[in-house]
């Protein structure tokens, strides 16, 4: 994101943090702040910002201070940790088959989408929402919705490693920009606007919930996208079932999942833009 983004969501999001209109938020809700942000900091950088803010020690950080310079402290943290903890693709990939197979505790081999997910968030690199389902949205599932974890390790390890190279992310992100300069159209996919995304997977998931739970298997989630009028494809479709929230049974509540659709499917868009240039 450039300066002004960083601190527009920064600013929105701090102000909802503070309950009390201060101007100011305890530690506890300056982490929860940045947790919320969902602009890929890690629980490190988290730390860094938060001991960095609180020059005096009072357990109290003023947002309008911290704001203006949030940018180029973030920078800063993310130039030391690329110089200090930058890994290679390869070593990524190790890495990535490691904290697999440990939440692969039936030994199968494979995992569906959201147990990977759930790998991957926990293994705090840093990625957004976003760029977590972008990078779940190129494995290769099986009708069962599993993905040999081993085959995908080393694509993921290449995404990863870009999605988290900054210089790469300000030219994809001034490469997006020129795109929309020069008349590209990011604002809908497929034609469809966020509104009408949003209408339609709501009204394809209802046609399927007979009892108006608001309620789905994950099997029938998928089965609704893949005959969606929206046209998706497989990498969308992956994309969209990792963004699911299912509890033990496979059950996921699916509002959620359309009122977030659009955003995963403008990212997929923007991103294979990007690599078409």
């Amino acid at each position: 994101m450039t300066k002004q983004e960083v601190e527009q969501v920064m600013m929105d999001i701090f102000a909802k943090s503070d309950a009390d209109g201060s101007g100011a938020l305890s530690l506890q809700e300056f982490q929860k702040c940045c947790r919320d942000a969902d602009i890929g900091l890690t629980r490190k950088e988290v730390n860094i910002l938060m001991h960095q803010c609180d020059v005096d020690g009072d357990g109290q950080i003023g947002y309008e201070e911290f704001v203006p310079l949030c940018f180029e402290m973030l920078t800063e943290i993310l130039k030391d940790e690329l110089l200090q903890e930058k890994r290679t693709p390869s070593e990524l990939e190790v890495f990535l088959v490691q904290i697999f197979s440990e939440a692969d505790i039936d030994g199968a081999g494979a995992l569906n989408p959201l147990a990977m997910k759930e790998v991957m968030k926990g293994a705090d690199f840093g990625l957004t929402r976003l760029q977590i389902h972008s990078v779940l949205a190129e494995a290769e599932y099986d009708e069962d919705g599993l993905a040999d974890y081993r085959k995908f390790a080393p694509k993921a390890a290449e995404m990863i490693y870009r999605l988290l190279d900054m210089d790469t992310q300000i030219e994809r992100a001034e490469a997006i920009q020129n795109l929309t300069a020069s008349g590209q159209d990011f604002s809908t996919v497929h034609g469809y606007s966020q509104a009408d995304v949003e209408a339609v997977i709501t009204q394809e998931l209802q046609g399927a919930d007979a009892s108006s739970s608001g309620m789905l298997h994950m099997s029938d989630v998928q089965k609704c996208l893949k005959a969606s009028a929206l046209q998706l494809t497989g990498v969308e479709i992956n994309a969209l079932m990792s963004a699911c929230e299912s509890d033990p049974s496979g059950m996921c509540q699916y509002m959620t999942l359309a009122s977030y659709a659009f955003y995963i499917l403008q990212y997929i868009a923007q991103e294979a833009a990007y690599s078409g240039m």
